[in-house]
């Protein structure tokens, strides 16, 4: 059956149903080049609703996944469980809806600090330890755009989760449960994004999964990072006052007293925080 004729069918039996998404996959060790490269070419050009286009097994070259990169438009999601070169690197490689590399050892924390996509970013094998992912909160943390809806990674093979790396130079919560760690941050430039609260949760086996929420879908943890956040500035503001008879002293004093105690109480909880 040549290629034409298999594109035909899958166009007839595609017109039978009604959907939203449709996946391509791709058997990199069972097919040729130029005929992956006319499928591929067939379901760019006939493309009808979102697609994914997905590729197993197998290795790429770097020439072939940079002439694939090329051609794949980055509103397609891609998903890509074959091996990738550890050097690899192509400017359109973190710019797609929404991608997933099984091998991404060649992706870089400033990678992931370029990122601006509506959907998720998805990476198997890393090179990424406890200070890269400290790197990237702060980045995060700073940024005033919209970087991503979700990441899932799993660090360097042997990382040893050392939280006060994680943390450091960070304003946090963080809570232990059955399932993980989870420690939640705040964007700076909350007013500007839709999602301005960061959820990083570490499992036990080193995967790292981080989203992007609404500050209403964890109204008590992002209750208490304002919380963290004002007694911070008063803090601030209290060591900036030199006459001891300023009557603002007297009333940041208070202010402080309230939200100490209010913290504590989360403390008994079981939350910890870090400012």
């Amino acid at each position: 059956m040549s290629e034409k004729d298999i594109m035909e069918m899958c166009n007839r039996i595609s017109s039978m149903f009604s959907y939203s998404l449709l996946e391509w996959v791709f058997y990199l060790d069972q097919i040729e080049k130029d005929t992956l490269m006319k499928y591929l070419d067939e379901v760019l050009r006939t493309r009808v609703c979102e697609n994914m286009i997905t590729f197993m097994q197998g290795c790429f070259s770097k020439e072939l996944l940079t002439e694939i990169l090329d051609k794949i438009p980055v509103t397609i999601g891609i998903d890509i469980k074959s091996g990738i070169p550890v050097d690899f690197r192509h400017p359109k490689a973190l710019k797609f809806s929404t991608m997933e590399y099984r091998e991404a050892r060649w992706i870089t924390v400033d990678d992931l600090k370029s990122v601006r996509i509506p959907g998720s970013v998805m990476l198997g094998t890393t090179n990424f330890d406890c200070s890269d992912i400290n790197e990237f909160l702060k980045y995060w943390v700073d940024c005033d755009e919209f970087m991503m809806e979700s990441m899932s990674l799993n660090m360097k093979e042997s990382t040893v989760i050392n939280r006060d790396v994680i943390l450091d130079q960070l304003m946090a919560v963080q809570f232990y449960s059955d399932v993980g760690y989870h420690v939640y941050v705040k964007a700076k430039n909350h007013k500007n994004l839709e999602s301005p609260l960061g959820v990083l949760d570490i499992n036990a086996k080193n995967k790292i999964e981080f989203w992007a929420f609404k500050s209403d879908e964890y109204s008590e943890i992002y209750g208490m990072l304002e919380s963290l956040e004002k007694k911070k500035d008063l803090e601030m503001e209290l060591k900036n006052l030199e006459d001891s008879r300023d009557k603002r002293k007297e009333e940041i004093s208070t202010e402080l007293e309230q939200l100490t105690k209010q913290l504590n109480e989360k403390e008994e909880k079981g939350f910890i925080f870090t400012f």
